[in-house]
């Protein structure tokens, strides 16, 4: 294996390490991680990790979120489908021609054996042990992708949380093979964690190692190791009003899913559950809440998990269940989440995420998304998992519902994922009256450009018939600039014939009017992107009128009677 390794890759991905922006002590774990690599490739490693060989695994604690009996059936029939990626596979094989790197990160996660357990039968069962079987003995050895941190700890998640599945009719042999394999997986975890991994992720990565180490007899420095690496990771990544560092609903909705998941593995191995894991959970549901748009879908501020909204009430259920508080902002992270009877606002209003912590996060400071009862008008463009094609694309300011200055991100999108130049003051200031809800913000990210600062002030009627809005943007530069608001793609929008308003008809409720002052309109083409979709759509865009020296746009949605 170890002639194998391409050491040019490898020394050119030393260079691009020691040349990111992320902070020192991930730059120098994840050096170590790649400086392991000619070891972790080579004969000798495998001898290191089997000191001992285990001839069976506890039954572990069975997971918590059912699968697709449908979708398992399919399995069965040899369609691997990940995210709305199909592929078909007569023979198993973990490298098919044609897959993308997400497609084979799910399929080596084994994520789906959950839905070949809902099949519930013999011929489902056994697919599962020959499957299993078949990825042993093609990964006996460590390599880059199969044996990544994160995928090893998602993969020790799910075989584990389906031993009882697994081990139903099984030969003998089945477990010791399967026991050795997570034994020599768990090791490995043990050996590079965290390897440059922060926030969602090592949770994750670290939640395999624990349930590993809860499933194998007489190892419970494996499962202490993962338990302190998480305890360590949630002191940082987590505010003391229980929202996620990373900034965004996917973290926080995965993020207490896997501290579920370690209550639960604990309670089924009669063992005592860390006190921080329980304090956690109770803090993180209520922030996950502030997140749900009245109609149970998850707004779209930064990276959205792909989830359905069944989902998310069962995973609520299990956390507190289902019936605790909601958040209305979080002043560290900067949040807000303007609500009453009839409608409903979410505002970014916070400086982005820190670097190492800022994989999803979005150039959209102080966008928002408005619905009026549950109909959705204004969104962002949202977030899609395959990142080849919009990874870029879905984060930019313009697909945003917010200023646009020059054509330029208000934050840097750097093309290591993470984000250079950004806001560095934000500000917020809510308020409220008998029938009104009021936001005052503005922020600073063009301001090292030369470009100035942008204010935006919100007034949401809780009637949920009027919204109305100030943009200022506070620069003497002689370039252009756009109000954006993109619009959910079942509101068709057309421009009045004067072009001094936007009449909007959802499918459902009354039609709506759109009027600004400082400005021209114009109506052109977006996209929504939810998960593994996408849907054509349209946006308003105001054109700032420079020859107004305010650089004001006072504009209003009105609802029709």
């Amino acid at each position: 294996m170890l002639q194998q390794i391409n050491i040019k890759e490898i020394t050119a991905k030393l260079s691009e390490l020691w040349r990111g922006d992320e902070p020192a002590p991930i730059r120098f774990e994840k050096l170590g991680y790649r400086l392991k690599m000619p070891y972790l490739a080579s004969p000798l490693y495998p001898l290191v990790l089997n000191r001992r060989n285990p001839e069976t695994v506890n039954t572990s604690a069975t997971s918590l979120w059912p699968g697709s009996a449908e979708r398992g059936q399919r399995l069965l029939d040899g369609q691997f489908e990940f995210d709305n990626e199909l592929i078909q596979i007569a023979e198993p094989t973990w490298a098919p021609a044609g897959a993308s790197r997400h497609w084979k990160k799910e399929l080596h996660s084994f994520v789906w054996l959950r839905d070949l357990r809902a099949v519930g039968d013999k011929e489902a069962s056994i697919a599962a042990q020959k499957t299993v079987s078949f990825w042993i003995s093609k990964n006996r050895y460590w390599w880059p992708n199969s044996w990544h941190p994160l995928v090893t700890g998602r993969r020790l998640h799910h075989w584990t949380s389906s031993l009882d599945f697994l081990s139903q009719n099984a030969p003998a042999d089945f477990h010791k093979e399967v026991a050795t394999s997570i034994y020599i997986q768990a090791n490995h975890l043990a050996q590079v964690l965290p390897a440059g991994l922060r926030g969602a992720r090592l949770v994750t990565a670290a939640k395999g190692l624990v349930t590993a180490g809860l499933a194998l007899p007489r190892c419970p420095k494996l499962w202490r190791q993962g338990i302190t690496l998480i305890e360590e990771a949630l002191k940082t990544d987590v505010a003391s009003d229980g929202f996620h560092r990373e900034r965004c609903p996917k973290s926080q909705f995965i993020v207490l899913r896997d501290l579920i998941d370690l209550r639960n593995a604990f309670a089924q191995a009669e063992l005592a559950e860390p006190s921080f894991l329980d304090e956690a959970i109770t803090k993180m549901a209520p922030a996950l809440r502030f997140f749900i748009q009245p109609d149970g879908q998850i707004t779209h501020l930064n990276a959205v998990p792909s989830v359905s909204p069944e989902a998310v009430q069962r995973l609520l259920k299990w956390a507190d269940g289902g019936a605790g508080p909601t958040a209305q902002e979080s002043t560290e992270l900067g949040f807000q989440r303007l609500s009453s009877k009839n409608a409903c606002l979410f505002a970014d209003v916070g400086v982005p995420a820190p670097s190492g912590y800022d994989r999803s996060s979005h150039a959209g400071t102080l966008s928002f998304e408005y619905s009026s009862g549950k109909t959705k008008l204004i969104v962002n463009c949202g977030s899609h998992v395959e990142k080849a094609l919009w990874g870029k694309p879905q984060r930019v300011t313009a697909a945003h519902s917010t200023l646009v200055v020059n054509e330029t991100n208000s934050s840097e999108i750097l093309e290591t994922k993470g984000l250079g130049r950004q806001p560095r003051l934000v500000t917020a200031i809510r308020s409220e009256t008998n029938d009104t809800l009021m936001l005052d913000t503005s922020h600073d990210g063009y301001e090292e450009l030369g470009l100035g600062i942008h204010h935006r002030r919100l007034r949401m009627a809780q009637s949920g018939a009027l919204l109305e809005g100030e943009d200022r943007w506070e620069s003497s530069a002689e370039v252009p600039a756009v109000l954006r608001f993109h619009l959910h793609p079942e509101v068709r929008a057309s421009l009045t014939t004067d072009g001094t308003a936007v009449l909007l008809n959802p499918n459902k409720g009354p039609g709506w009017r759109f009027q600004a002052h400082g400005g021209s309109l114009e109506v052109t083409e977006s996209i929504h992107l939810t998960g593994n979709e996408h849907r054509r759509t349209s946006q308003i865009v105001v054109h700032l009128n420079p020859a107004h020296q305010s650089r004001l746009i006072v504009w209003s949605f009105s609802k029709q009677s």
